[in-house]
């Protein structure tokens, strides 16, 4: 069987992180699992690389993903027809973080997409941001939200600030946003 394709995380450099989880009692098999990837959801999808049980990660380096949403998925067919009758994982897509200031700059708009609507049914329902102001060296939960984007007003007159979206899934991976800066006030 296929494993399930769960988190799709972006590292602070634009690298990422995809995690996958087999399905209990899967006996080991030396049959390869491919991934594919595009940088649109309706592709063309190409084979990026393969991997075997029991791995349940892969590192996809230089893709950027802190600039633009990155679409993945996986196979057991090393063609790239998704007809073909082989087995695939659902196709999840790298969450990009956007922040856009409003309000004569006073404010932001921060919005953000899904890794998949609907989200997995393993999924959490809330995303929680995390940010980290310019005097700080930690980030912090700012606040948890199950939409996709929120107001943030600022603080102090000139707030610049770093912030980052997850959401957990019950294998125990998290999908991360893409950082992004922020300047507002």
């Amino acid at each position: 069987p296929i494993p399930d394709l769960r988190c799709v995380s972006v590292e602070d450099n634009g690298d990422i992180v995809l995690d996958w989880k087999y399905i209990d009692n899967t006996p080991p098999t030396t049959e390869p699992i491919f991934i594919y990837h595009a940088t649109n959801q309706a592709g063309p999808y190409t084979m990026l690389d393969s991997t075997f049980y029991p791995v349940e990660t892969y590192t996809h380096s230089g893709v950027n993903g802190d600039n633009s949403t990155q679409y993945y998925y996986l196979s057991n067919e090393e063609g790239c027809d998704p007809t073909a009758g082989g087995l695939h994982s659902d196709t999840l897509q790298s969450i990009l973080l956007n922040v856009t200031p409003i309000n004569l700059g006073v404010s932001a708009n921060i919005a953000w997409n899904a890794t998949r609507t609907p989200l997995l049914s393993t999924s959490a329902v809330n995303y929680e941001m995390y940010i980290k102001y310019d005097t700080s060296t930690t980030f912090y939960n700012y606040f948890t939200t199950p939409l996709l984007s929120y107001v943030y007003d600022a603080i102090r007159c000139k707030d610049d600030f770093q912030l980052y979206a997850e959401i957990p899934d019950a294998s125990g991976c998290v999908s991360r946003s893409s950082l992004e800066i922020a300047n507002v006030g």
